[in-house]
C-alpha cells in the first residue's frame, strides 16, 4: 500500500504499531462512532413518520437507553477538547 510504503513500513508492522497502542492506550487509541442516520426535518415527515419516530424515542427511554443531559453536555464539552 502507498501509504504504508511512504512512512517505511508493511501492513503488518502497521498492525503491529497498532496492537501495542491499543495496549497503552488500555483500549482503541481512537474515537470509534456509529454512523447515525442524518436527522430529518419534523416539517418533512408525514404524521405517520412523526409518530413512529416518537414511539421508538419513547421505547428507548422506557429501556434506559439515554443520558442525562448534564452528563451529555460534559461528554460533549470533553470531546470538542481534542
Amino acid at each position: 500500500m502507498a501509504i504504508f510504503e511512504d512512512l517505511g513500513i508493511t501492513p503488518s508492522g502497521a498492525i503491529s504499531m497498532f496492537y501495542r497502542k491499543v495496549i497503552v492506550a488500555d483500549g482503541i487509541p481512537f474515537r470509534v462512532n456509529r454512523i447515525k442516520p442524518p436527522m430529518r426535518n419534523v416539517e418533512e415527515m408525514t404524521s405517520e413518520e412523526l409518530e413512529a419516530t416518537l414511539e421508538a424515542g419513547r421505547r428507548e427511554i422506557e429501556a434506559g437507553n439515554y443520558v442525562e443531559a448534564n452528563e451529555a453536555f460534559t461528554k460533549f464539552l470533553e470531546d470538542t477538547k481534542e
